[in-house]
């Protein structure tokens, strides 16, 4: 056999151009995989319900994916007990907890307060399935977590999840929590309203927000109105108290924000004759209040010289506030600033406490819980020691840790669905359907309260799903150590 000749190539047999070939194809077939997999594998892998969206984990568990390592401990807790009610060969439901469970610093929601929120359900989801405080044990219930992202700007794929999980063998019947008083919160609450899902919002406070809107919505937390009904209240006691000045964020929309002023602007209309609004551009959530923001309007609030200032914006922003006015020329001159906020960051701020006494200024704030119910469980609601036993019982934290009230408001947001389930009547021969418990919602009050940590709740059609019988305690915050609830018997919000 003749050699090739050196000027012309040698061919490779056909088998290593097949072989060759395959690699090829192969290797396009595993970046296509590769890719299609990527986002499930990092959130769980391929047989997680949950996804990589703009870098963050969203979808619902059952626990079982830790969305934050500070998350693992009451997350195992919660799949444990999912787990459990699983295997028993009893009646079974699913409620979800929808919010923010990916937190960042620039999320409305921060990680203690979302861990919190954690913790106050799965409270409720024990003294559900392991009492009859909330009613009959049956149906068991199991807590799923829906993260809708550090924005709830994922809340639509997620909601569409969770409408799926109403056709399981154990059905998802109710959804909880919804997140902050924001823009997507309201299309969110749309969405399941239009699908008759049960919803219960445990820290949505902005007006509108409620079953009179979006039938099908209860709330735990009070509404704005009913916030500043409170404030109105402690002012109406105040001698001291004659005028006031309005602050207020003009961003729009803001929903929180928007109804707050609109509230303030209604009940005290009297107070603010003598002095036009002071509105600034807030920062949107998450961003970094600019330096600077309040310097006008403080020397605004010195020349006019009132008794109280009205505070309608975001706790981020009063942060920025209390350190301009605690350096005005005026501060010998004692200033009173109301606000109204489910659970006050700022007392865990040593620094930002001193600057309310440097400035002389006493913040009011109308609340959702009071921080000294823990150490004071006799001066509290009714059944909010028995809360605070479960929660030292099934999550074993010092209860300082309920001092921002999510979790005191999303076991009340629970507690307030597993009511409604409890009273439902299922079609005869049927499992139990959302619609079931979509028909109960009405239903609890009179005989049927809900025994909240933060009241006993009722729900009504003339009290458009907002909480009657709700606590609402107004702090006087001087600076350290100098935080207390108004004496006397606290607001309560009628039931209609």
């Amino acid at each position: 056999m003749n050699a090739p000749s050196p000027f012309t190539p040698t061919p490779p047999p056909r088998r290593t151009w097949l072989r060759r070939a395959a690699i090829a194809v192969a290797a396009v077939l595993l970046v296509g995989v590769a890719v299609w997999v990527a986002p499930s594998v990092m959130c769980g892998g391929p047989g997680s319900d949950t996804s990589l969206v703009d870098g963050q984990c969203v979808g619902v568990t059952d626990g079982s994916f830790v969305f934050d390592r500070r998350f693992d401990e009451i997350q195992q807790r919660i799949k444990a007990e999912n787990d459990r009610v699983a295997w028993q060969s009893k009646p079974s439901v699913k409620v979800a907890l929808l919010t923010t469970l990916t937190p960042t610093e620039k999320s409305p929601m921060d990680t203690w307060r979302v861990r919190s929120s954690l913790e106050g359900a799965y409270v409720a989801q024990m003294r559900a399935n392991h009492g009859v405080e909330l009613g009959d044990q049956l149906p068991l219930t199991q807590l799923y977590l829906a993260n809708e992202g550090s924005h709830q700007a994922q809340w639509e794929p997620v909601a569409q999840e969770l409408v799926e999980m109403t056709e399981d063998e154990a059905p998802l019947v109710a959804v909880i929590g919804l997140g902050v008083s924001i823009t997507a919160t309201e299309e969110a609450a749309q969405y399941f309203s239009d699908r008759q899902i049960p919803m219960v919002s445990a820290v949505v406070t902005a007006d509108g927000l409620d079953y009179n809107g979006f039938p099908g919505l209860l709330r735990a937390s009070p509404s704005n109105s009913q916030y500043v009904d409170a404030l109105d209240a402690y002012i109406d006691d105040q001698k001291d108290l004659e005028s006031a000045i309005l602050v207020n964020d003009s961003n729009d929309p803001d929903l929180f924000v928007a109804t707050l002023r609109e509230a303030y602007e209604r009940e005290l209309s009297g107070m603010f004759k003598d002095f036009p609004a002071l509105p600034f551009r807030g920062s949107t959530l998450g961003e970094t209040p600019r330096a600077g923001l309040f310097d006008a309007i403080t020397r605004n609030i010195c020349t006019a010289d009132p008794d109280m200032v009205v505070y309608a914006g975001r706790t981020q922003d009063l942060h920025t506030f209390i350190d301009s006015l605690s350096v005005r020329v005026c501060r010998n001159d004692p200033l009173t600033v109301v606000f109204s906020v489910t659970g006050l960051s700022i007392l865990k701020d040593e620094e930002a406490l001193e600057k309310l006494k440097k400035g002389n200024v006493t913040l009011v704030y109308a609340s959702a819980t009071d921080p000294d119910w823990s150490e004071n469980p006799d001066e509290a609601p009714e059944y909010f020691p028995a809360f605070l036993s479960a929660y030292t019982r099934f999550v074993g934290r010092d209860s300082d840790a309920l001092d921002d009230g999510y979790a005191v408001m999303h076991h009340d947001a629970m507690a307030t669905a597993v009511s409604a389930v409890r009273i439902a009547q299922p079609v005869e021969g049927e499992g139990l359907r959302p619609m079931d418990v979509y028909d109960a919602l009405l239903l609890l009050h009179t005989a049927h309260p809900v025994p909240g940590a933060s009241g006993t709740l009722s729900f009504t059609q003339e009290g458009n799903g907002n909480p009657g019988g709700k606590v609402i305690p107004v702090i006087e915050v001087r600076g350290p150590d100098e935080v207390k609830a108004v004496e006397g018997d606290p607001y309560v919000t009628p039931a209609e």
